[in-house]
């Protein structure tokens, strides 16, 4: 019998919209918090010293990217009260809620090594609770969507309430402290009570989308109660339980995921190092402070506009195709940024149209890298789906760790100083900005060449295991 949905799906149906609640609640704490409220808060609210917490930071992004095969593995093995996936929002989504906002909590003590410690260990929970519930939102994605093209919906859908949230959000934050400030008579209550705030929202969206998704990831005793999972089939001879942990990796080392990590790993890098150069750019090149606010705020609505492009660009040419325009708009926008930057309003419609081609192929990563999973898993004939799935996080904390460190490196080798910044150092900073970013795209183009997953591959293989 050929794989397919009975019914579908509506692109903006209240099950898409639960499961970008999902996605917000996944991925918005490192964009609505962190930058820049968790840095501001604990270096001057709480006092710890720039160089202390930048190494608190080290350590803890070092211990998130090791932690990601455990997760996965966890994710794979364990059976918990509801549900392989949703229990894990449930129970690791609420303790790493409880750290977001003891994280943002004075607790009073004297600077020191105990109260380094402290923080560091506020920081380091949170996020080792939060990355489990975040990585079982793309467990449940791949149960959730039933097809290749309900993925590619789903996937848009997500990323563009992602960005709606995110303005939101940016509005809203510095009310919201000043009002828990003005109540409280302390700024550093008003930062606590934003995080309170934000916790309870994160973890309402954790509960919301794991409680939507319970008929395709149910438990045992829903299973013996006679609930059917309505998951998207797949022809294993094993169970993901049951995966020896050697078949896990060499999953993982196949073409389809191992295509778009590495290709999404690039995009990531090349998108923080523009993030990370773009004061440098209008400081000290462009000399125009005005113009970076001009462009920060095009450019969120530009790469919002490119999620919302994703959908109508997909049904014509295809997810796979669609992602390969979006990456190659990303490449050849900020290449030509880096050969025509010399005009400050060019370069900045430049880096204009690279958000666009960033959210037009960001749109569809979670879809075709679920796509990619169950065509692995049926080549194999293993079930690997939660292992692999949790994998899709590690291009976002190998670049958040790697990214910093190029642009550190690559800022002394131009001999960057701000009390003289030379012709030289101008066009470095350029050139670390866009040419850098530029080749890193190239690379991720050609890699994401290889995917060898379409929506055609896919169904006919799941025809040909059912009729096995």
């Amino acid at each position: 019998m050929a794989f397919s949905t009975s019914q579908k799906e509506k692109i903006y149906s209240p099950k898409h919209f639960a499961m970008s609640l999902g996605r917000v609640a996944s991925t918005q704490y490192l964009t609505g918090l962190t930058v820049p409220y968790t840095t501001l808060f604990l270096t001057t609210m709480v006092g710890i010293p720039a160089a202390v917490y930048g190494t608190i930071n080290t350590v803890n992004t070092i211990i998130g990217v090791l932690l990601i095969p455990i997760v996965a593995f966890l994710l794979q093995r364990l059976k918990l009260p509801w549900g392989k996936a949703r229990s894990f929002m449930y129970i690791s989504g609420l303790i790493g809620c409880i750290f977001i906002v003891l994280l943002f909590t004075d607790v009073g003590m004297a600077n020191g090594m105990a109260k380094y410690i402290v923080y560091g260990v506020f920081l380091v929970c949170m996020h080792s609770f939060y990355n489990p519930a975040s990585s079982a939102c793309y467990v449940l994605f791949a149960n959730m969507a039933e097809s290749t093209d309900e993925r590619a919906d789903a996937s848009a859908v997500q990323v563009q309430c992602a960005n709606v949230y995110k303005v939101v959000m940016s509005a809203v934050m510095v009310p919201i402290i000043t009002t828990f400030a003005a109540v409280t008579g302390s700024e550093k209550l008003g930062y606590t009570g934003y995080a309170i705030v934000a916790a309870a929202i994160i973890y309402l969206f954790f509960v919301i989308f794991a409680n939507a998704g319970r008929p395709y990831d149910p438990s045992d005793k829903d299973i013996r109660n006679g609930m059917v999972s309505k998951a998207p089939p797949i022809a294993a001879k094993q169970e993901g339980a049951k995966v020896p942990v050697v078949e896990l990796v060499r999953s993982l080392f196949t073409v389809g995921p191992l295509s778009l990590i590495s290709s999404k790993l690039l995009r990531d890098m090349a998108n923080f190092c523009i993030g990370g150069m773009v004061a440098f750019y209008y400081t000290y090149v462009a000399q125009n402070l005005a113009m970076m606010g001009v462009y920060l705020s095009i450019s969120a609505i530009v790469c919002m506009l490119g999620a919302f492009a994703c959908p109508v660009i997909n049904k014509f040419i295809g997810p796979k195709k669609t992602y390969l325009l979006g990456t190659a708009l990303h490449g050849c926008a900020v290449l030509l940024a880096y050969f025509l930057g010399q005009n400050a309003y060019l370069f900045t419609a430049l880096l204009c149209v690279v958000q666009f081609g960033y959210g037009l192929a960001g749109a569809l990563e979670t879809g075709l890298y679920a796509d990619a999973v169950d065509y692995t898993i049926l080549k194999r004939g293993t079930n690997t789906r939660p292992f692999l799935m949790t994998c899709l996080t590690v291009p976002g904390k190998v670049s958040s760790m790697a990214s910093p460190a190029v642009l550190g490196f690559g800022l002394a080798f131009i001999g960057f100083d701000k009390t003289n910044v030379t012709e030289a150092a101008a066009a470095g900073i350029r050139g670390l900005l866009s040419g850098l970013p530029g080749i890193l795209i190239v690379v991720a183009f050609v890699l994401f060449l290889l995917f060898p997953v379409t929506k055609e591959k896919l169904q006919a293989l799941r025809e040909e295991k059912a009729r096995q």
